[in-house]
């Protein structure tokens, strides 16, 4: 936490009673071939590089995207809050999140980006100023499904994901609230050229997918299993260059 914190360790630079605030410091950063356990943790105030405050920067943060060497991080049973930017900004790395509260943080609760597929389960997502989760992933035929996961009060739609490697979204015991732009998961882009993405259904009665892009293109296929639920955002539309399968059923219509 940050040096004028005065709600743990006490008056620690002694100016009297003061209270931490967003990018009071750096980050814990992590970089290429580092490894990370936190547990039962509660970092906060942070988001701030040197002299730089951005929404790129976060409370944990690594952005040495390197395919070959990378950082790896498991955060369990923690709390980040109240951090600059994201509460984790990983470019890169593999990240595991599990019974966490992320929650206060001017950016997205966690932002993943790279060639690693972030995993996410019982943990809480609220009051973030982007979206819950944003994950941007390059690896072939992924299948992301974050689970058991609550999404509250976040200013953008409670998950925003880009395969670009294609693969499966299925995600499962989900639950969102009163997220701006939807409670569900949001498609950012769409299917590109040789490429095939799955809708699965697992957690669509109340968790739906949300196409919110005025076009997004599916130049592959895209495949949207019996049951799926897809909302459309003000205007926006799928544009079919490849294929399109719907395969609903008299019992679950998608």
């Amino acid at each position: 936490t940050a040096l004028r914190d005065d709600t743990v360790g006490g008056d620690t630079d002694g100016t009297g009673p003061s209270a931490g605030v967003k990018g009071s410091w750096g980050a814990i950063q992590f970089r290429q071939g580092a490894a990370g356990t936190i547990t039962h943790a509660r970092i906060r105030f942070g988001g701030c590089i040197a002299i730089f405050c951005s929404p790129g920067s976060g409370g944990v943060l690594f952005t040495d995207a390197n395919p070959v060497e990378s950082a790896t991080l498991s955060l369990a049973d923690s709390i980040i809050e109240e951090n600059y930017g994201s509460g984790i900004n990983w470019r890169g790395g593999s990240l595991t999140v599990l019974r966490s509260t992320i929650r206060n943080n001017n950016g997205s609760g966690a932002y993943a980006q790279g060639a690693f597929l972030p995993t996410v389960t019982d943990s809480v997502f609220e009051n973030n100023g982007s979206h819950a989760l944003w994950v941007s992933t390059t690896v072939p035929n992924a299948v992301f499904g974050p689970s058991g996961n609550t999404f509250t009060n976040n200013s953008q739609a409670a998950i925003l994901v880009r395969l670009s490697g294609g693969g499966t979204l299925d995600p499962v015991g989900n639950s969102g609230f009163s997220n701006a732009h939807g409670d569900g998961v949001e498609l950012d882009g769409g299917v590109g050229l040789g490429q095939t993405l799955t809708f699965a259904s697992r957690n669509a009665a109340t968790f739906p997918f949300i196409l919110a892009d005025y076009t997004s293109p599916v130049e592959g296929t895209l495949n949207l299993q019996p049951g799926v639920v897809v909302k459309f955002d003000n205007k926006s539309s799928l544009q079919v260059v490849g294929v399109l399968n719907i395969n609903g059923t008299a019992g679950e219509p998608v």
